[in-house]
């Protein structure tokens, strides 16, 4: 596909598969071990970021200036009441305008006017072949997951009033986080910005760490605790930064939620690292002396 939407450059995959790559190998084993413990509705939630991440990587390294996705009207409104489920509120205005310029390539959305079953119609009219592709959602239950169980919801709603979508779509791009209440740090994953790091005492996201911490630490433990201490189930064991239960602190909420009780989330830890280091050497590449200008 890469190659097909690339002609005119040089990209070339020289192995048949994954196993014929290392490097590849050992990522597509983490990705398996990672989503093994996760339940569906975070394992959707988590490939979709990753997918865009990848996306976006690809495009920026191969030189375009935009990537195009395929959201509808639909699927921005069954995304902005999924995001809200999944504790990601404040990422409801990125996820649902006409351009997400969060990643090294601004994302746009160029089909989010239209429905589905507009589009449908279209393609049929003009005879255009097209094909679904599977999904973890695909063949479940209405209540096997957030997302499916909202797309459901949507799907009937709009049935009898043909307004839903679209009043639903629109308000998400007028729902957004005052930036003040934001931190300037970035989320590995989603790559929106911190939204758990100073939060309010008194808001919903204090007290789930509070309900959390109570339903996973031991009452005896709780008694011979500091009172001033509130570690939220986190494990003394875990020090270092990349650690499961630290690892929570370079993820934004929604991101958090899946690695929250996920026993292989240390497996990121030098994925993290790595890209903690290519930030690093991107705020600092025109203060870097190369060899070629040191010579001369």
């Amino acid at each position: 596909m890469v190659c097909k939407l690339n002609g005119n450059q040089n990209i070339c995959w020289n192995f048949g598969s994954v196993n014929d790559f290392p490097v590849c190998s050992d990522s597509k084993n983490c990705i398996q071990e990672c989503l093994r413990d996760m339940p569906l509705s975070a394992k959707i939630d988590f490939i979709k970021h990753i997918k865009l991440l990848l996306i976006t990587d690809i495009a920026h390294r191969s030189g375009f200036n935009y990537v195009f996705v395929g959201d509808t009207s639909c699927s921005l409104a069954e995304n902005l009441l999924t995001d809200i489920n999944l504790g990601r509120g404040s990422q409801i205005s990125s996820d649902t305008n006409f351009c997400d310029t969060r990643y090294k390539v601004p994302v746009c959305r160029p089909l989010r006017e239209f429905l589905n079953k507009e589009i449908a119609l279209y393609l049929h009219l003009h005879n255009i072949s097209y094909t679904v592709l599977p999904d973890f959602l695909t063949k479940t239950d209405t209540k096997s997951s957030i997302q499916r169980l909202t797309e459901s919801f949507i799907t009937n709603l709009q049935e009898d009033f043909p307004a839903t979508v679209f009043t639903i779509f629109r308000t998400g791009g007028k729902l957004s986080k005052q930036d003040a209440m934001l931190e300037n740090k970035i989320c590995f994953l989603c790559m929106s910005k911190l939204d758990n790091i100073k939060p309010d005492p008194c808001s919903a996201l204090e007290a789930l760490k509070l309900s959390e911490k109570l339903s996973q630490t031991p009452v005896d433990a709780m008694l011979n605790s500091d009172p001033n201490v509130v570690s939220y189930g986190m494990s003394s064991s875990q020090s270092s930064d990349f650690e499961n239960g630290n690892l929570l602190k370079f993820l934004c909420h929604g991101c958090s939620v899946a690695f929250r009780n996920n026993k292989q989330g240390s497996k990121f830890s030098p994925f993290l690292k790595q890209m903690k280091r290519n930030e690093m050497k991107e705020g600092i590449k025109d203060f870097l002396i190369n060899s070629e200008s040191e010579v001369s």
